[in-house]
Order: structure tokens, then sequence, then C-alpha cells
């Protein structure tokens, strides 16, 4: 989305439907996750769960994060941000899985935590 104006105008119209997408992909990915599957498979779909919850984030800091109205509708939204941060808990608490990924789900529940804040308090913050 970087340097593509177009684009995030676009996503901007869509992006409660994308978010809800992305969190139904990675609950998708994380349900498949065995500590008995072959390691390509688990690598694989690790692999999809770490680009979900990137793809979120980018959705949820370039586009939501700079718009009220779609702040307001994300946090209305109780049981679709309860079912990200689950997400989110679920992979951090699983020692399976890749570190970058489990990185980026914690960035992903601090970057939701920080969406009902003004700039000036998340500054202080």
């Amino acid at each position: 989305m970087e340097n593509f104006k177009l684009g995030e105008h676009c996503i901007a119209l869509v992006a409660v439907e994308v978010i809800r997408f992305l969190a139904k992909a990675e609950e998708h990915f994380l349900s498949r996750v065995r500590a008995d599957a072959p390691p390509v498979h688990l690598n694989e779909l690790m692999h999809h769960c770490h680009v979900s919850v990137q793809t979120l984030s980018l959705v949820l800091q370039k586009i939501v994060a700079g718009h009220a109205d779609l702040t307001n509708q994300i946090m209305a939204d109780t049981q679709l941000l309860t079912s990200i941060m689950d997400l989110n808990l679920s992979i951090l608490h699983n020692e399976m899985f890749l570190l970058d990924c489990r990185c980026c789900c914690a960035m992903n529940a601090f970057i939701l935590l920080q969406l009902p804040l003004t700039d000036g308090e998340a500054a202080e913050k």
C-alpha cells in the first residue's frame, strides 16, 4: 500500500470486510496447525498465518488508524475484536510457531489496544 493512494482508498472503502476476511483466514490456518503435522506442511501453515497477521497489521496501521469512522466501526464490533485478539494470543502462547509470526501477533495486539486512543493519548502512553 506504500505510495499507492488509489489502492489505499479502495481498501479503506471495504476495510471492515477485509479485516473480517483476514481474521477468518488466520483462524482457518491456525485451526490446522498440529504438532503431528509434517514439518513442511506445518511450516507452510505458519507462513500463511504470518502473512495473514502481517496484512491485518498493515490494514489496521495504514488504513483504520487514520480514519475515525473506520476506527469507530472496528471498535464497535466487539466480536471481531475479541476474535482477532484471541487468535493473536493463541499464536503467542503456541511455542511451535515461528518467532516472526509470534512477534507480529504481539505488534498486532498492541495496534488493536492503541486504536481507540487519539494520537496525543497514544504518544503519552
